[in-house]
C-alpha cells in the first residue's frame, strides 16, 4: 500500500497546515490537538515514522498538544477507530486541552 503523501514532506506540510489553520482564524497561537495514527496499520512502519513526525512536531510547536492511540482497535478497515475507540479519542483529546491549556489534571 502506498501513502498518498511524503513521510520526508510530511513535517513542512503539517507545519503549513497548521499555520493556515492559525492564519484562518487569526489566533497565531490557536491550540491544536493531535491523535497518533492507529497502530493497526498494514503499513506499520510508515505510520510509526509519522507518528515520530507528528510527536516531533508538537516537541516544538507550543500550542499543540498529542494523544496516543496505540491502544485503541480499527473498526474492521484496519484504517478509522471503531466507536469505542473514537470515544476513548475523544476523552483523551479533552484530558490533553484541559492539562496542557488550562492547566488542570
Amino acid at each position: 500500500m502506498r501513502l498518498p503523501w511524503s513521510i520526508p514532506l510530511y513535517p513542512e506540510n503539517l507545519a503549513r497546515l497548521l499555520q493556515n489553520f492559525r492564519t484562518a482564524v487569526g489566533n497565531p497561537q490557536l491550540p491544536v490537538l493531535m491523535g497518533e495514527l492507529g497502530a493497526y496499520s498494514q503499513n506499520p512502519e510508515q505510520w510509526k515514522k509519522i507518528n515520530q513526525l507528528i510527536w516531533a512536531h508538537s516537541a516544538k510547536d507550543l500550542f499543540t498538544a498529542v494523544i496516543s492511540t496505540q491502544d485503541l482497535q480499527h473498526k474492521g478497515d484496519k484504517i478509522h477507530f471503531d466507536s469505542a475507540g473514537q470515544r476513548a479519542m475523544g476523552r483523551r483529546f479533552a484530558e490533553a486541552y484541559l492539562e496542557k491549556f488550562v492547566g488542570r489534571k
